[in-house]
């Protein structure tokens, strides 16, 4: 991490037209004063705004970083950053670093986040089950209206023009 403030060095015009992106390219104009480096004008990216060697590409907190995919990949590392993987995965690599007392760079309190992420887990076995239960009454309700149909239709004595009919 750089220990310096360095400024933003955004492309030409960029703060005047939304259609140009702010990513930096050399201005290359015939008559560009950001090209000729005129004052009151933004700074053009220079060596000498890098980062010092023995902190370029460290975490902010200057800890190294290591993607991991995996429980394999964390091995012996002392610090971690977990990549993208599912909820269920990465609930079991913060477990393993836990336990491990290995830091992990993106998640910041591990037990809470384990804790968090046991409630959804509980959250959601309850709206299945509950979702299973009205299956089953309406299963029985339908039960229910074949054995009444079945009834209703028992054999009964029928009338043909006001007499009964002989068995």
């Amino acid at each position: 991490m750089n220990p310096r403030k360095k400024p933003r060095f955004m492309r030409e015009e960029a703060f005047k037209r939304k259609k140009v992106s702010k990513n930096w390219r050399k201005p290359r104009g015939w008559a560009s004063k950001l090209r000729r480096k005129e004052k009151q004008k933004p700074k053009h990216p220079n060596p000498g705004f890098g980062a010092p060697k023995k902190t370029r590409g460290l975490h902010p907190s200057e800890h190294m970083e290591n993607l991991v995919k995996r429980i394999k990949d964390v091995g012996e590392l002392k610090t971690v950053k977990i990549g993208k993987v599912g909820a269920k995965k990465k609930r079991e690599i913060v477990q393993h670093c836990v336990k491990n007392k290995i830091k992990i760079l993106n998640v910041r309190n591990p037990k809470k986040y384990l804790e968090k992420t046991v409630k959804i887990k509980k959250a959601r076995k309850k709206k299945e089950l509950a979702k299973e239960k009205p299956k089953k009454k309406e299963e029985k309700k339908e039960e229910t209206v074949k054995k009444i149909g079945e009834e209703k239709k028992a054999p009964t004595k029928k009338t043909v023009k006001g007499t009964l009919k002989k068995k």
